[in-house]
Protein backbone atom coordinates (compact mmCIF):
# COMPACT_ATOMS: atom_id res chain seq x y z
CA UNK A 1 0.00 0.00 0.00
CA UNK A 2 1.74 3.22 -1.11
CA UNK A 3 2.22 5.98 1.40
CA UNK A 4 0.87 9.13 -0.29
CA UNK A 5 1.63 11.95 2.13
CA UNK A 6 4.40 11.96 4.73
CA UNK A 7 2.75 11.10 8.05
CA UNK A 8 -0.63 10.85 6.37
CA UNK A 9 -2.73 8.91 3.90
CA UNK A 10 -2.19 5.45 2.48
CA UNK A 11 -3.90 4.03 -0.59
CA UNK A 12 -5.23 0.48 -0.83
CA UNK A 13 -5.74 0.49 -4.58
CA UNK A 14 -8.21 1.52 -7.24
CA UNK A 15 -11.77 0.22 -7.36
CA UNK A 16 -13.14 0.12 -10.88
CA UNK A 17 -16.88 0.69 -11.14
CA UNK A 18 -18.27 -2.30 -13.03
CA UNK A 19 -21.56 -2.86 -14.83
CA UNK A 20 -24.64 -2.12 -12.73
CA UNK A 21 -22.39 0.06 -10.51
CA UNK A 22 -20.81 -2.93 -8.79
CA UNK A 23 -17.80 -1.89 -6.69
CA UNK A 24 -15.25 -4.09 -4.94
CA UNK A 25 -13.42 -2.82 -1.90
CA UNK A 26 -9.76 -3.84 -1.60
CA UNK A 27 -9.61 -6.75 0.84
CA UNK A 28 -7.01 -5.05 3.01
CA UNK A 29 -9.49 -2.24 3.74
CA UNK A 30 -12.34 -4.74 4.07
CA UNK A 31 -10.59 -6.50 6.94
CA UNK A 32 -8.87 -3.48 8.48
CA UNK A 33 -12.19 -1.69 8.99
CA UNK A 34 -13.98 -4.95 9.94
CA UNK A 35 -16.50 -4.86 7.11
CA UNK A 36 -16.39 -8.67 7.14
CA UNK A 37 -18.45 -8.42 10.36
CA UNK A 38 -21.10 -6.15 8.80
CA UNK A 39 -24.05 -7.01 6.61
CA UNK A 40 -24.62 -3.45 5.45
CA UNK A 41 -22.64 -0.21 5.38
CA UNK A 42 -23.41 3.49 5.47
CA UNK A 43 -22.20 5.61 2.58
CA UNK A 44 -21.47 9.35 2.95
CA UNK A 45 -20.75 11.53 -0.06
CA UNK A 46 -17.34 13.15 -0.25
CA UNK A 47 -16.52 16.83 -0.38
CA UNK A 48 -16.66 18.90 -3.53
CA UNK A 49 -12.88 18.78 -3.88
CA UNK A 50 -12.64 14.97 -3.80
CA UNK A 51 -16.04 13.69 -4.92
CA UNK A 52 -16.79 10.05 -4.33
CA UNK A 53 -17.79 8.79 -0.90
CA UNK A 54 -16.67 7.10 2.29
CA UNK A 55 -18.18 4.00 3.84
CA UNK A 56 -18.64 3.03 7.46
CA UNK A 57 -19.99 0.13 9.48
CA UNK A 58 -23.07 0.66 11.62
CA UNK A 59 -21.10 -0.43 14.68
CA UNK A 60 -18.50 2.28 14.19
CA UNK A 61 -21.14 4.96 13.58
CA UNK A 62 -23.10 3.97 16.68
CA UNK A 63 -20.11 4.94 18.82
CA UNK A 64 -19.05 8.11 17.04
CA UNK A 65 -20.21 11.68 16.63
CA UNK A 66 -21.62 10.55 13.27
CA UNK A 67 -24.32 8.47 14.98
CA UNK A 68 -26.82 11.15 13.90
CA UNK A 69 -26.49 9.71 10.40
CA UNK A 70 -28.18 6.54 11.57
CA UNK A 71 -31.16 8.67 12.61
CA UNK A 72 -31.21 10.22 9.13
CA UNK A 73 -31.44 6.69 7.71
CA UNK A 74 -34.12 5.73 10.26
CA UNK A 75 -31.98 2.98 11.71
CA UNK A 76 -33.73 0.91 14.39
CA UNK A 77 -31.18 -0.20 16.98
CA UNK A 78 -33.51 -2.84 18.45
CA UNK A 79 -34.35 -4.50 15.14
CA UNK A 80 -30.93 -3.82 13.58
CA UNK A 81 -32.46 -2.53 10.35
CA UNK A 82 -33.07 0.61 8.35
CA UNK A 83 -36.52 1.96 7.62
CA UNK A 84 -35.42 3.79 4.49
CA UNK A 85 -34.75 1.78 1.36
CA UNK A 86 -31.30 0.56 0.40
CA UNK A 87 -29.61 3.00 -2.01
CA UNK A 88 -32.11 5.72 -1.11
CA UNK A 89 -30.84 9.28 -1.37
CA UNK A 90 -30.98 11.10 1.95
CA UNK A 91 -29.20 14.27 2.97
CA UNK A 92 -27.56 15.55 6.10
CA UNK A 93 -25.78 18.90 6.14
CA UNK A 94 -25.48 18.98 2.33
CA UNK A 95 -24.02 15.45 2.19
CA UNK A 96 -25.71 12.47 0.59
CA UNK A 97 -26.24 9.64 3.05
CA UNK A 98 -27.32 6.13 2.07
CA UNK A 99 -26.79 2.50 2.98
CA UNK A 100 -26.00 -0.60 0.94
CA UNK A 101 -25.46 -4.30 1.56
CA UNK A 102 -21.92 -5.62 1.29
CA UNK A 103 -21.19 -9.26 0.63
CA UNK A 104 -18.39 -11.52 1.84
CA UNK A 105 -16.38 -10.79 -1.32
CA UNK A 106 -16.26 -7.08 -0.39
CA UNK A 107 -18.72 -6.21 -3.17
CA UNK A 108 -21.50 -3.65 -3.03
CA UNK A 109 -23.77 -2.10 -5.65
CA UNK A 110 -24.99 1.47 -6.09
CA UNK A 111 -28.31 2.20 -7.77
CA UNK A 112 -28.23 4.17 -11.02
CA UNK A 113 -29.79 7.10 -9.18
CA UNK A 114 -27.34 7.08 -6.27
CA UNK A 115 -24.34 6.70 -8.60
CA UNK A 116 -25.65 9.64 -10.63
CA UNK A 117 -26.02 11.81 -7.55
CA UNK A 118 -22.44 10.95 -6.58
CA UNK A 119 -21.20 11.67 -10.11
CA UNK A 120 -19.92 8.12 -10.54
CA UNK A 121 -20.02 6.29 -13.87
CA UNK A 122 -19.37 2.80 -15.15
CA UNK A 123 -15.60 2.22 -15.67
CA UNK A 124 -14.61 5.06 -13.31
CA UNK A 125 -11.67 4.21 -11.11
CA UNK A 126 -11.97 5.31 -7.50
CA UNK A 127 -8.87 5.66 -5.37
CA UNK A 128 -9.51 3.81 -2.11
CA UNK A 129 -7.66 5.72 0.59
CA UNK A 130 -7.27 5.05 4.29
CA UNK A 131 -9.52 7.70 5.75
CA UNK A 132 -10.07 8.42 9.38
CA UNK A 133 -10.66 5.63 11.88
CA UNK A 134 -14.31 5.38 10.76
CA UNK A 135 -13.84 4.06 7.23
CA UNK A 136 -12.05 4.33 3.88
CA UNK A 137 -12.69 6.99 1.26
CA UNK A 138 -13.40 6.21 -2.39
CA UNK A 139 -12.09 9.33 -4.16
CA UNK A 140 -13.03 10.51 -7.66
CA UNK A 141 -10.74 13.52 -8.01
CA UNK A 142 -8.43 15.92 -6.20
CA UNK A 143 -4.77 15.96 -5.17
CA UNK A 144 -4.86 12.62 -3.33
CA UNK A 145 -6.58 11.00 -6.31
CA UNK A 146 -3.98 12.44 -8.70
CA UNK A 147 -1.18 11.28 -6.42
CA UNK A 148 -2.66 7.77 -6.29
CA UNK A 149 -2.70 7.55 -10.08
CA UNK A 150 1.07 8.16 -10.12
CA UNK A 151 1.62 4.67 -8.64
CA UNK A 152 1.44 2.23 -11.59
CA UNK A 153 1.85 -0.71 -9.21
CA UNK A 154 -1.53 -0.07 -7.57
CA UNK A 155 -3.88 -3.01 -7.83
CA UNK A 156 -7.22 -2.45 -9.55
CA UNK A 157 -10.18 -4.16 -7.91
Amino acid sequence: MPHIIEGGKHIYGLSEVRQEYLIRMPLEAYYEYRFHEAKSVVLISGGEDTGGFSIHTIEVLKHSRLSVLLDTLQYDYQEDRFFVAENSINTYQRRIISWVKMDEKALFTLSDELAGELGIGISDRLAVVRGNRNGPAFLRRGPLYDSALSYPELEVF
